[in-house]
Order: C-alpha cells, then sequence, then structure tokens
C-alpha cells in the first residue's frame, strides 16, 4: 500500500505504526549518502535507483 503514501515522513509514521502493533518500539537514525553520481557509479545506468542524500537506518526493539 506505499503507493498511496503522499510524504516520506507519512511512510516512516505508517510503519512505526505497524511495528508497534508487532511489539517492537522504532528509533530511525539519518546515515548520509555519498554522492554516488560524482562517484561514477551511475555512469552507463539509464534509471537510478539509489539517489537519496540520506538513508533512514531503523532500529527496533521488542517490547512485548
Amino acid at each position: 500500500m506505499f503507493h498511496l503514501v503522499k510524504s516520506p515522513t507519512h511512510m516512516f509514521q505508517i510503519v512505526e505504526m505497524d511495528l508497534f502493533e508487532a511489539g517492537f518500539d522504532t528509533e530511525w537514525e539519518d546515515i548520509p549518502v555519498p554522492d554516488l553520481q560524482e562517484a561514477g557509479e551511475w555512469d552507463g545506468v539509464r534509471r537510478r535507483y539509489w539517489a537519496l542524500d540520506k538513508y533512514k537506518l531503523p532500529t527496533c526493539s521488542f517490547i512485548g
């Protein structure tokens, strides 16, 4: 159902609610992503599939 989500923030809230219902607490850490275009990683690739400035790393803890 993520195709209906309008903003990334909303998506993270949905994920947190689903995980909470399964008994998990979730915290997010922003991880900077290097500029892969500048590094030449996308040379010859028509459509980049990883074009983020930061990656939000979820850390889940089971709370029961």
